[in-house]
């Protein structure tokens, strides 16, 4: 479904609303490969207000470094989260 106003009256229109389609991922620094740089991405949302969030460890798992993307959306009933994992929490820098 497309964001757009629909008129119902000359004085009242209804807004619809998109939710945001995310993902969080990570690439290496391209100054410094020992670091990595995490991105989170939401998509065709509307209107355009919103909020994000880089989480890092919300899960406990040995030896993994976690990190999540958080979305807080209008058209959303409950926030949004994309879950990365990492491997090795002693050989990565952030």
């Amino acid at each position: 479904m497309a964001g757009a106003t629909l008129p119902r009256s000359e004085s009242e229109s209804v807004i619809l609303l998109n939710s945001p389609d995310v993902r969080v991922f990570a690439r290496k620094a391209p100054d410094d490969h020992s670091k990595l740089v995490l991105i989170c991405l939401a998509t065709g949302f509307y209107p355009r207000d919103i909020e994000m969030y880089i989480r890092l460890n919300r899960i406990n798992i040995e030896n993994k470094v976690s990190y999540d993307c958080l979305v807080i959306h209008s058209s959303l009933t409950e926030p949004v989260c994309d879950l990365l994992l990492h491997l090795q929490k002693e050989k990565v820098k952030w």
